[in-house]
């Protein structure tokens, strides 16, 4: 059973401004994920965060299914599908959070906002579409766009005004 936008919209609502906040709620948990498991990472090894991640998730994720589409909603009708996506999103979130342990929050979260750059790119491949002329244009425009952005932020890091250490308080021992 499919939960439908009016299932989970009270009369009266305003449909795009609660989706806007739907959103805002959802990067504002991500980003939170994000900073926990860069923090955890320095303690732990980044397959038992993730692992406890994903722990800490299923009871949420099955309540939510459970309350919005009933027990149908847990069911698939294909298991390997289902297995091989869940393996992949294991992947994901181990080399995500691996990143993360590597390098700086910033510039996780920049090279994250290029995946729609790839799904553009593989649907060819893996999935017969034909994207529209305008999208490969697109395409092209932001990944020169993360090219300068990543060629600015290696000149910014070479300058000796970058490499200075902060200035330390008169009062310091």
């Amino acid at each position: 059973m499919a939960v439908t936008r009016a299932a989970t919209q009270a009369p009266g609502d305003s449909a795009p401004l609660v989706g806007i906040a739907f959103m805002c709620a959802g990067v504002l948990c991500l980003t939170i994920n994000d900073v926990f498991a860069k923090w955890l990472g320095q303690f732990y090894p980044v397959p038992e965060v993730v692992f406890f991640r994903m722990l800490l998730a299923l009871p949420l994720i099955a309540g939510v299914g459970l309350a919005f589409g009933g027990r149908r909603a847990l069911a698939t009708r294909r298991p390997l599908a289902h297995l091989g996506r869940g393996l992949l999103a294991t992947c994901a979130a181990l080399t995500f959070f691996l990143g993360l342990t590597l390098l700086p929050l910033a510039e996780v979260s920049a090279i994250a906002f290029t995946a729609p750059l790839f799904v553009t790119l593989l649907a060819v491949p893996l999935l017969g579409e034909r994207p529209h002329r305008a999208v490969g244009g697109r395409r092209r425009r932001g990944l020169r766009g993360r090219a300068a952005d990543r060629a600015r932020a290696r000149r910014h890091s070479r300058s000796p005004r970058s490499r200075r250490s902060p200035p330390r308080c008169p009062t310091a021992c």
